[in-house]
């Protein structure tokens, strides 16, 4: 029964000290968090589980964000998927980047993420619960 109105958010990325910071974040504001380091274990987890927001870095091991990204809105095409990266320009002309629901640079800031992740799963932004 609410199992239906569940936030899933997958986070993806291989730096561990960037990742856990924003899954702490997410979780704080009461989404539902699963995390992964590389994009294989992601895709993996997309196909068990009904995420629908993914946050992914684009350069990892085992799978860049991008292809992260084509596969995932393959898979379910009402997901939403932001992409991380320290060069996001570096990227913009490969097959599928476009797909993105919005693309952050590193370091992200949380508000920003937060933002993101609350718009696209329709849940209201309060700004005096924002982390700093």
């Amino acid at each position: 029964m609410g199992e239906t109105n569940k936030i899933l958010v997958l986070v993806v990325d291989d730096q561990e000290e960037l990742r856990t910071p924003l899954v702490k974040l997410l979780r704080e504001q009461g989404f539902e968090v699963d995390e992964a380091d590389n994009g294989q274990k992601a895709l993996t987890m997309l196909t068990r589980h009904r995420f629908s927001v993914v946050i992914t870095d684009i350069s990892m091991p085992n799978g860049n964000g991008v292809e992260l990204l084509a596969k995932a809105k393959k898979l379910k095409q009402n997901i939403r998927v932001f992409l991380m990266s320290d060069y996001p320009d570096l990227y913009a002309d490969n097959e599928g980047f476009d797909l993105a629901d919005g693309v952050f640079k590193k370091p992200v800031r949380p508000d920003e993420i937060l933002r993101a992740v609350q718009e696209a799963s329709g849940h209201a932004v309060t700004p005096s619960s924002l982390v700093a």
